[in-house]
């Protein structure tokens, strides 16, 4: 088993992992961030409504302190005008 460490970057604060996690390998640790990323996003929702845009991210790194990947989910919202909301309609037709 290796250990694995999960950092949060949310709205541009860095919040560390310094326990990590020991897992199988790096397809469980895969599928951990992925998860966590979920629990975030889910988090945000509940305590901010539907933000506008939101940049939230998961490092994830094994104890030997370098990067394997970033995990993110990105997502805007925006008024529909009905010029808008008839050239979507048009595209999709």
């Amino acid at each position: 088993m290796a250990r694995y460490f999960f950092d949060v970057i949310a709205d541009g604060e860095l919040a560390p992992d310094e326990e990590g996690m020991n897992l199988p390998n790096l397809d469980a640790a895969r599928r951990e961030a992925s998860r966590s990323l979920a629990e975030l996003a889910r988090d945000t929702l509940r305590s901010d409504g539907v933000p506008r845009l939101v940049k939230n991210y998961i490092r994830m790194r094994p104890e030997v302190n370098i990067l394997l990947s970033i995990f993110y989910v990105r997502w805007r919202t925006m008024e529909l005008t009905t010029r808008t909301l008839a050239a979507i309609v048009d595209r999709e037709s």
